[in-house]
């Protein structure tokens, strides 16, 4: 075979392959339909669609010299043959061989050069025995139907040749196309928006140098009338005697004569060109906007696209586990962006698998608990909120058991045992998302590495999405995953922080507000802010990006924070300054800046300017990294040169004279007082003398508990803004609100892994 027709043989049956998935698609998919219906003349259409399909990819593998795949189709062909004939009634086992020479077929086509290796010939001599033990007589003849030449074609003409002519024949309304060539022309289409950008930011600087030259022309203009008075006083002068006229006073009227005249022919020709400016810039923003959203809805695709496969793998992984699943989908004509579809491919994969392993039980288990045998599992696709689309992964199993959860957590090292006990539900579900947590008893292929749904949350957020799971033991989990519809180009923010610009996805913020300094408290180490009821923890944006503080720092009594996004809980960024919303086409970090932390690539501003593009999922982390390492922002003041006066209140002994130890060690003036009345009137009397900086109290006392005590403080003047530490041993979530609203500094949890140093960290930023 000359090189010429290797080649063509090679283009041939790649338009082979990409045909033949369709054709395997479609025979697996009758296959599980006619595995669910009973209706006599739905199972025939299903068996007549499958033989046809077998029989098409037969004669088409045939053409382009597939011999393997050619093998295979015969016998499948012989069985949806005998099947027509409502001489053969397939059981379940026999529909698992025709599923499994299904993914057979997968597997050749995925070598499409047509060479086999010993497995894959053992793989098809295997299915071969199989399918043939699935009719009574495997060698009887199959009726075939005569392969389709067209007509014109000239007898001596060549299968490969005509099978050539069909694959590259299109509809009139339709054409095949590789995405990678679509990918090209969708990124050809989006770097068009700098020329969008680049014509508004011209258009702005026309309109600007019009606006300043007319300015220019209108005081001229004051002086028009004076100008005239002067002239004819110096021709009058002329008049009488022409040596005592001054000639540089002649020049200079002269001269602002012309400038005038001048001045307003620049400014009739600005004008002008200021228009033109300003209608290129409506037509190419126009233009461009058209052609991207064009473009891009050349990358639109149907959900069903990629959720065909799961079917059959919820098929394939049910019966491996020994387990019952009515599968459904919804709203797979919901269209979203391919590239999506690619990313949230093993997401999803996971989030099936993981509901059949962990969530469904077996049907024995499940008529034990009241329901029916076969389980409920469903995919469904709806559109959300703008630009947003919600999939929905649901089952009616077991439900996920908070406790057994936080066990799993407390054994293998992520939290401790005082902390589980703290947890509440939503708390305790969470942990699922913890990488290297899982309650699988025995690690499988399918489950129990402890890292998909980790994984899985990390790469929705990194999509710009979110991931939320709903939970009731013994009724079943609801995963919810909100994701944007395209990629690439999204509508950011652009922030300033010491200076420095930065854009941020305008889906990522939940809302820009005002918070007083006076109102930022400190809970486990973190400073923290209440909005709406809720405890949002804070940090500075620039902290997080490292960088430098400028000359004189962040001294800010009221701070500007954007609330953003992270997974399905907020974090307060505090930045300078909100600029404006831009149309923002991301761009990818070349070598050797691939990865770089809390950026996830650089943006081209209107001015040409490149700013980063901030990773949230990033910050979340950075945030949690950062925790102690940076100054406290209720603490401005500097250290007078006096030691810090503490006072330590708690009701046990122990407690009280440990505490007032670690202080005196850390180098601060501790006394202590044994409840809350003892303490405000130890408080007070010292304000004539030395009054208190600081006040460690534990929660549970008598006569004035810690809460009652700090809400106390916070109603007295001289004391409200004595900064308060309440340690206790009081960890749900529910009691830190209640420090939090009851007016505490920090809130700190002795048995939650108590660490010391922790704790003087935070009381030294306060003090």
């Amino acid at each position: 075979m000359t090189n010429a027709d290797q080649e063509f043989l090679k283009k041939l049956r790649q338009a082979f392959a990409f045909e033949a998935k369709e054709q395997i698609q479609t025979i697996s998919t009758a296959l599980l339909d006619l595995e669910k219906t009973a209706d006599d003349a739905q199972q025939k259409n299903l068996v007549e669609t499958m033989f046809r399909q077998a029989h098409n990819l037969k004669g088409s593998a045939r053409a382009v010299n597939m011999i393997s795949v050619e093998t295979v189709c015969q016998s499948l062909e012989t069985v949806f043959s005998a099947m027509k004939k409502d001489s053969l009634k397939i059981d379940a086992n026999q529909m698992d061989i025709l599923f499994r020479s299904v993914d057979v077929l997968d597997g050749l086509l995925s070598a499409a050069d047509g060479k086999e290796t010993e497995a894959a010939d053992a793989a098809i001599t295997k299915i071969k025995r199989e399918l043939g033990t699935i009719v009574s007589d495997p060698s009887a003849p199959v009726e075939a139907e005569p392969e389709p030449v067209p007509a014109q074609a000239d007898a001596a003409q060549a299968p490969g040749a005509v099978a050539a002519e069909r694959a590259a024949t299109a509809t009139m309304d339709s054409i095949k196309i590789a995405a990678t060539k679509l990918d090209t022309l969708l990124l050809q289409a989006e770097e068009m928006l700098s020329v969008k950008r680049a014509t508004i930011q011209h258009a702005a600087e026309s309109k600007s140098l019009l606006d300043e030259v007319e300015l220019w022309n209108k005081e001229w203009k004051k002086i028009d009338q004076p100008m005239r008075v002067v002239r004819q006083l110096v021709d009058k002068s002329a008049n009488i005697t022409m040596a005592q006229a001054t000639p540089n006073l002649i020049k200079l009227l002269e001269f602002m004569e012309w400038n005038h005249t001048r001045l307003g022919s620049l400014v009739s020709r600005l004008k002008v060109q200021a228009k033109l400016v300003g209608d290129d810039m409506r037509t190419a923003s126009t233009t461009v906007d058209m052609f991207l959203d064009s473009t891009k809805q050349l990358l639109m695709m149907p959900c069903a696209a990629l959720f065909q496969v799961f079917p059959k793998l919820v098929r394939d992984v049910s019966r491996d586990l020994g387990k019952d699943v009515d599968f459904t989908m919804y709203g797979v004509e919901v269209e979203l962006d391919r590239r999506i579809l690619a990313q949230i491919r093993d997401p999803l994969v996971h989030l099936l698998r993981n509901s059949i392993d962990h969530g469904i039980g077996s049907p024995e288990d499940r008529k034990k608990a009241g329901k029916p045998a076969k389980a409920s599992l469903t995919l469904s696709v709806s559109q959300a909120d703008a630009g947003m689309v919600e999939i929905v992964v649901a089952d009616d199993g077991r439900g996920i058991d908070p406790e057994k959860v936080k066990a799993s957590a407390v054994k293998q090292g992520l939290i401790t045992e005082a902390e589980a006990q703290a947890m509440d539900k939503e708390e305790a579900i969470n942990l699922i998302f913890q990488s290297a947590l899982s309650t699988a008893k025995i690690i499988t292929e399918i489950s129990g590495r402890g890292l998909g749904l980790a994984i899985v949350k990390e790469n929705i957020g990194n999509l710009g999405g979110r991931l939320q799971v709903e939970t009731e033991l013994g009724s079943g989990t609801v995963f919810r995953m909100y994701l944007p519809v395209t990629v690439a180009t999204f509508t950011g923010v652009l922030l300033e922080v010491r200076k420095q610009v930065v854009t941020i996805p305008k889906a990522r913020l939940s809302r820009v507000v005002r918070v007083p300094a006076s109102e930022i408290k400190t809970v486990e180490n973190r400073d923290v802010f209440a909005l709406n009821d809720t405890v949002i923890p804070l940090v500075r944006l620039a902290d997080l990006l490292e960088i430098p503080v400028m000359e004189g720092g962040d001294q800010n009594d009221l701070l500007l924070v954007a609330v953003a996004f992270v997974g399905d809980t907020l974090l307060g960024l505090i930045v300078d300054e909100i600029l404006e919303e831009q149309d923002v086409l991301v761009k990818n970090l070349g070598k050797p800046l691939i990865r770089v932390r809390n950026v996830s690539g650089v943006t081209i501003l209107r001015t040409g300017e490149a700013v980063p593009v901030l990773n949230v999922s990033d910050l979340g982390k950075s945030a949690k990294r950062n925790v102690g390492r940076t100054a406290s922002l209720s603490a401005t003041m500097q250290e007078p040169r006096r030691k810090k006066r503490i006072l330590v209140v708690d009701d046990t002994i122990t407690s009280r004279m440990l505490m007032k130890n670690i202080m005196e060690a850390a180098g601060y003036e501790a006394r202590t007082a044994t409840d809350g009345i003892e303490a405000f009137a130890t408080l007070t009397q010292a304000l004539t003398d030395e009054p208190f900086d600081l006040m460690l109290a534990d929660v549970e006392m008598p006569r004035m508990n810690g809460l009652e005590l700090t809400k106390r403080l916070r109603q007295d003047t001289q004391l409200a803004d004595l900064p308060v530490v309440l340690l206790t041993s009081l960890g749900s979530k529910e009691d830190r609100e209640k420090g939090v609203q009851a007016g505490a500094n920090a809130y700190f949890v002795k048995s939650s892994g108590f660490d010391q140093s922790s704790l003087l960290g935070v009381i030294k930023r306060l003090v």
